[in-house]
């Protein structure tokens, strides 16, 4: 299988603004507001990403769980997730849809009930 040229120009642009990003975070220290977090009040599933992020980067990995505790969990699966959907992606190979899909749909509903979870408990 070949790789798709255009496809990888632009998965290698995105982690360039992804690390533009993180350089940016760490000199000038604005980072993106969460909306969801702004008009509710609420954590979404995502708020910390950030900071675990910058905390894994400096090799904290308590602070990093302290940061987005059940994103850290699910971490080693989203990684394996995301990189395999990623192969796919770029080489353009038929994929078994209903798999990716239970998957899909499996990280998915992990990640709600973790937003309704963390607002309820204080993790």
């Amino acid at each position: 299988m070949r790789l798709n040229r255009k496809k990888l120009c632009g998965v290698g642009l995105l982690c360039a603004v992804g690390v533009l990003y993180l350089l940016e975070l760490k000199t000038v220290g604005w980072g993106i507001p969460c909306i969801f977090h702004s008009l509710t009040g609420l954590r979404c599933p995502a708020c910390g990403i950030t900071s675990a992020v910058l905390a894994l980067m400096a090799g904290d990995w308590r602070r990093a769980a302290a940061c987005n505790y059940g994103l850290s969990l699910i971490l080693p699966v989203l990684a394996a997730f995301l990189l395999y959907y990623l192969c796919i992606y770029l080489t353009d190979s038929p994929i078994h849809h209903r798999v990716l899909n239970r998957w899909a749909a499996g990280l998915t509903v992990y990640l709600l009930l973790w937003g309704v979870v963390r607002n309820f408990v204080n993790l």
